[in-house]
């Protein structure tokens, strides 16, 4: 199983959860809010590596499984980055669990994707044919 980019994820999350406009809209959240705010994205990496990433690669083929898990990460964002109001906290975190399955399948089909254009030459090429004609 690949390895979800923690430093970056992390990194920039350290800036975000001391912005001044980030704490107004999210009430002022204390620690240990914070903290699941940063722990709860592996969730939904763990959940999409365990439950959503092979299925979803083996039904729409690893091309269309990086594109959806792109769909689902931009969704979660924009969860995010909507949050406000009376149910910021809870949006927040719905985002960055849905941004976490995104963020899972696309780095379990994108190597293996890569892999197959690096060996064929061609996206359409050898592992796409394989597909069709070996069932």
């Amino acid at each position: 199983m690949p390895r979800p980019p923690r430093r970056y994820n992390v990194g920039i999350l350290a800036s975000v959860l001391v912005h001044p406009g980030f704490v107004e809209q999210l009430d002022h959240p204390d620690a240990s809010r914070k903290g699941v705010i940063t722990a709860i994205y592996y969730l939904g990496t763990w959940t999409s590596y365990v439950f959503i990433s092979r299925a979803a690669s083996d039904r729409l083929g690893r091309r269309f499984a990086a594109l959806a898990g792109i769909l689902v990460t931009c969704f979660g964002t924009a969860l995010q980055a909507g949050a406000s109001g009376d149910g910021a906290y809870a949006m927040f975190i719905a985002g960055r669990i849905i941004a976490g399955v995104g963020v899972g399948i696309v780095s379990t089909s994108v190597p293996l994707y890569q892999r197959c254009v690096m060996i064929c030459g061609s996206a359409w090429g050898c592992c796409c044919r394989r597909r069709w004609t070996n069932g």
